[in-house]
């Protein structure tokens, strides 16, 4: 499985074979195909057994601060970073297989719109491309190199605090945004 998990992030879904996995697990192709069938059942087995699970944790985090969407977007950051730090092999797969966010993508998109709505966050940026913004910034960098986490998500957090903190009088600016449709 941890064969599998570090091709599918080295070199993707659609250019890792499962021969290249049986392989790399020093088991013969034939066994690989009667455990897993076929490669989408490889991945979906490594989504399960290695990726959910840190997944998980990540929206647990976000979930606890549903209550303070500027907080949700700042722990999502530090969940991540903390969990590519131990697990350097997972931004890469994420840059490599970005839909395996999509559930947490979905639900920062629902926080940020919540934030923009209550004032909290910047409305005159759009909620999916804040979002965009946040997981660029959290996976492209440590996909590259994982050597200072901490600083990066210092950075990270400082973007997040300073740059989409809503202005005062900034329910004028949502209330144009309205009107003009965008």
């Amino acid at each position: 499985m941890d064969v599998a998990r570090d091709l599918f992030a080295d070199r993707g879904f659609k250019a890792t074979t499962i021969r290249q996995v049986a392989i790399g697990a020093r088991v013969t192709p034939a066994l690989a195909h009667y455990y897993f069938a076929d490669k989408a059942g490889l991945f979906e087995a490594v989504l399960r057994e290695r990726i959910a699970p840190l997944l998980a944790g990540i929206e647990a985090a976000i979930t606890d601060a549903e209550h303070d969407p500027a907080s949700a977007l700042a722990r999502f950051v530090q969940q991540f970073t903390l969990l590519a730090s131990r697990h350097p092999w997972l931004p890469q797969l994420i840059v490599r297989e970005t839909q395996l966010l999509d559930p947490l993508t979905r639900q920062l998109q629902q926080l940020v719109a919540a934030g923009q709505a209550s004032g909290v966050i910047r409305a005159d940026l759009r909620a999916e491309w804040i979002v965009l913004s946040v997981l660029s910034l959290s996976a492209f960098p440590l996909a590259r190199d994982a050597s200072s986490v901490q600083a990066l998500t210092l950075h990270h957090l400082a973007v997040l605090r300073d740059g989409l903190k809503a202005a005062p009088g900034s329910r004028v600016v949502a209330k144009r945004r309205e009107i003009a449709g965008v």
